[in-house]
């Protein structure tokens, strides 16, 4: 008589409905970060701030090119950080003018340093 086919109604329907209503959302804020944190590309394992400076230290310090970009594969933001290392800006003003998140910044630094695309000249010998 009527119609297409009857539909059977399944305990399993029930459940997997339950399921699907706890799992995350688009408008579920932490996975969404997560999901954003995951997806940047040059998103190193996580080092605090503090700790990235203590490796760094002394902020003093006065980096210079002496590599290619190629050399770290450079994604935009690490090119973009990358190019304060002038020869001339410690690596304090260089984090502080990137306006870039610190820790990222602090990172990009440490892995340019890490793999010899950045170097530090001693300062010439002062005059007396």
């Amino acid at each position: 008589m009527g119609g297409g086919p009857k539909k059977v109604f399944r305990a399993d329907d029930e459940a997997a409905s339950e399921i699907r209503e706890r799992q995350a959302t688009l408008t579920d804020e932490a996975a969404l970060e997560e999901a954003r944190l995951l997806s940047i590309p040059s998103n190193p394992p996580f080092d605090s701030a503090v700790a990235l400076r203590r490796r760094l230290a002394p902020m003093t310090r006065v980096p210079t090119l002496e590599g290619s970009l190629a050399d770290l594969a450079a994604d935009p933001r690490t090119a973009f950080v990358l190019g304060f290392v002038d020869g001339l800006l410690p690596l304090e003003t260089i984090v502080d003018v990137a306006g870039l998140p610190e820790q990222e910044t602090l990172a990009i630094l440490e892995r340019a340093i890490t793999n010899n695309v950045i170097v530090f000249r001693e300062p010439p010998p002062s005059r007396r």
